[in-house]
């Protein structure tokens, strides 16, 4: 069942879930360098092991190299947006979790449902564990 996120997460590792004690592979994918930055810097601290695309169609060509545990993705993304991403690999199994800085409409909602395991505004996330959305 997807939760949106109604309140801000005592912790952004809440979005990712929980793998045990296994190191967890990350893929980010968004198309603003400043939150790819923050978003690997943090991941990476916390013992993730994060690869990153620019956009929806280095997203598919990670993917197919390397499937993901975890894939945070945003929305708005040039060549292939992240609505496309979440069509290409429906029934792929790993985590993926939505963050958008973009307003959703009660269709964009509802198209998420089912395609993703989470989602959440970037500005719901200011102020979590370092995270800064400010430049959007």
């Amino acid at each position: 069942m997807l939760k949106k996120t109604e309140r801000i997460h005592a912790s952004f590792f809440d979005l990712l879930g929980s793998n045990g004690d296994r190191l967890q592979s990350v893929l980010v994918c968004d198309d603003h360098p400043d939150i790819v930055t923050v978003l690997c810097r943090l991941l990476e601290r916390n013992g993730y092991d994060v690869r990153v695309a620019c956009d929806g169609i280095e997203c598919l060509q990670a993917i197919e190299e390397a499937e993901p545990d975890i894939l945070l993705l945003d929305l708005m993304m040039p060549r292939l947006d992240g609505f496309g991403v979440l069509e290409e690999i429906r029934e792929r199994n790993f985590r993926k979790v939505v963050i958008t800085a973009a307003i959703l409409t009660p269709e964009m909602r509802e198209k998420l449902e089912g395609l993703c395991d989470e989602w959440a505004i970037k500005n719901d996330l200011k102020g979590i564990a370092g995270l800064n959305f400010n430049t959007l």
